[in-house]
């Protein structure tokens, strides 16, 4: 599939030990969209193709996402961005606003991270060098 052939891809966020949280990868597809690929563990293993993700970035704003993959029981969230998925106007607040917490959402529950500012910075430059490459 076109999703595997990424030119880049970066482990923003992936907490140490645990039971709960999430990795967080950012790939950028053979098209030009940004991907945001985010396992989350420890809230039931199924997402719906509805299920929503919830940022709230430093400065109070606040955007919710719907996931952009099929219902799946693998706690697989997926977020494009970009090329033919629009959102432009979201992907710009990735790379110019910190993210205090994200939050996805799962058929039982949901999993929720903080992000240090080290963690929201290293997040913004990433998404700023894929969408710039």
């Amino acid at each position: 599939s076109t999703q595997s052939r990424s030119s880049a891809a970066s482990d923003v966020y992936k907490r140490q030990g645990g039971k709960k949280g999430f990795g967080f990868y950012i790939l950028k597809s053979s098209r030009g969209s940004i991907i945001f690929s985010i396992q989350a563990v420890g809230a039931g293993s199924c997402i719906d193709d509805e299920d929503k993700m919830n940022v709230l970035f430093r400065d109070g704003t606040r955007i919710a996402l719907t996931n952009d993959s099929d219902f799946n029981c693998d706690a697989k969230y997926t977020q494009y961005f970009g090329s033919a998925f629009g959102k432009k106007k979201e992907l710009e607040m990735f790379k110019t606003k910190e993210v205090e917490t994200i939050r996805i959402w799962t058929s039982d529950s949901y999993v929720e991270e903080d992000f240090t500012p080290e963690q929201s910075k290293q997040l913004m430059r990433t998404v700023s060098c894929l969408t710039n490459e």
